[in-house]
């Protein structure tokens, strides 16, 4: 069955490559009015992590679209990068491709980082299941 309902043609009103460092408060005002005057209702932020989390945290409260981290989407989809093989996709592996391509770089995000992140989601399971044993 086909709706009957429009669909939204997508646009790209800007493009804006950051600097190479973390943006300054003086920057973030500018992108939010930048946003602002392009009348975004999704901004698209591919700056990689943790550095597009910042600054979508920065700008949060000062624009009035979604913002959403896309990461290595950009890579991907210009094919500066390779996605990984059609058999890892959807199994939730893909992330040992990109360390295995990118080690140097990727290494303590994927073995540090996500090592602290589990380690401190289930030492707040284990408190949540004792507060609603108590």
């Amino acid at each position: 069955m086909r709706s009957r309902a429009p669909t939204p043609t997508p646009s790209s009103s800007a493009c804006s490559p950051p600097p190479f460092r973390d943006p300054t408060e003086h920057d973030v005002e500018e992108y939010a009015a930048r946003i602002a005057e392009s009348g975004a209702h999704v901004v698209w932020v591919g700056l990689g992590t943790p550095r597009q989390d910042n600054l979508i945290a920065a700008l949060t409260d000062q624009v009035s679209c979604v913002l959403v981290g896309v990461g290595a989407a950009f890579d991907f989809l210009s094919g500066a990068k390779p996605e990984a093989p059609a058999f890892l996709h959807g199994t939730g592996l893909e992330w040992v491709h990109r360390l295995l391509s990118e080690p140097r770089r990727l290494w303590r995000r994927y073995l540090v980082c996500n090592a602290l992140f589990l380690a401190f989601a289930g030492r707040e399971a284990v408190r949540q299941r004792r507060e609603t044993r108590a």
